[in-house]
């Protein structure tokens, strides 16, 4: 579980993105493990920020470009995952802005405030919240606020607001099956 930072040192210098040589130098050369999935989830962010340059310098012509949206790039992993822990965030944003840099015109730094790397279950209970309080208070209150990402209140958040929604419905299902049990440990509204 360390990480080759010399590897990643490499990736950064070398900027090997092109389809050929990512399978050559990293795919296929740099062994299974935490580096190689670091320089991964970096290439993934780089490609976010490559395609949203793409974007708003109106290279994309069936999107054009609308002025005043804030940005907010979000990859997202079928697995919980340790790529938010302090030094390994550093490591992905290195590459990410390395992938950035060589893809694309605009090569200002990659402010780590909007990139969130979250796991499928994160992305369902954001999808609960932005369904309740909407994008706008999720982007900026829920996942931008260091102490609402403690998951004890992320847990609290979800069961005070999607109580109805997620958990009620799943206990009504159940009821007929755990009749006794429920009755005496939850109350359902």
């Amino acid at each position: 579980m360390t990480v080759d930072d010399e590897t990643i040192e490499r990736v950064v210098m070398d900027k090997p993105f092109s389809s050929k040589r990512k399978k050559e130098e990293i795919d296929e050369a740099i062994p299974e493990g935490i580096t190689k999935d670091l320089i991964n989830l970096g290439i993934g962010i780089g490609k976010i920020f490559a395609s949203y340059d793409d974007y708003r310098a109106g290279n994309i012509k069936a999107l054009p470009y609308l002025e005043g949206k804030s940005f907010h790039a979000v990859l997202v992993t079928l697995e919980e995952s340790f790529s938010n822990t302090p030094g390994y965030k550093e490591r992905i944003l290195k590459v990410a802005q390395s992938y950035r840099d060589a893809k694309s015109d605009r090569t200002e730094a990659i402010d780590e405030k909007i990139v969130d790397i979250l796991s499928v279950r994160n992305v369902e209970e954001g999808a609960c919240v932005i369904g309740k309080e909407g994008i706008g208070f999720y982007l900026k209150h829920y996942m931008d606020n260091d102490v609402i990402k403690g998951k004890w209140v992320n847990d609290k958040f979800l069961v005070d607001k999607c109580n109805e929604e997620l958990i009620n419905p799943f206990l009504e299902e159940l009821k007929p099956y755990y009749r006794d049990e429920m009755e005496h440990t939850i109350s359902i509204e």
